[in-house]
């Protein structure tokens, strides 16, 4: 979503990715990625990561993750990933 709002964006960019779109189920959205591994180490279960060539828009989109939230977190509001997921819902409900 931060990606979309950087490059420009509508209602439908703020939306983010959706939990469920068709037949497509996304249950593990709500989770941050280094909890789900902490969960999977302590299950010691393996986990396989996205092996697919970044393209720009992935790149833009995983500096945003790995750069800019941490920052915005740490210089301005700690609850910044739960307030931009809030953003994002509400963006949900209103394009639906």
């Amino acid at each position: 979503m931060l990606a979309h709002i950087l490059r420009g964006t509508g209602i439908a960019g703020l939306a983010g990715i959706h939990p469920v779109a068709e037949h497509v189920v996304r249950p593990l959205l709500t989770f941050r990625r280094e909890e789900l591994r902490k969960f999977l180490r302590a299950q010691k279960q393996s986990w396989r990561e996205d092996a697919t060539k970044p393209g720009h828009y992935q790149s833009a989109r995983e500096d945003c993750a790995k750069k800019l939230l941490p920052l915005l977190a740490k210089e301005f509001n700690p609850a910044v990933i739960e307030h931009v997921a809030g953003l994002a819902a509400r963006a949900r409900e209103q394009a639906a």
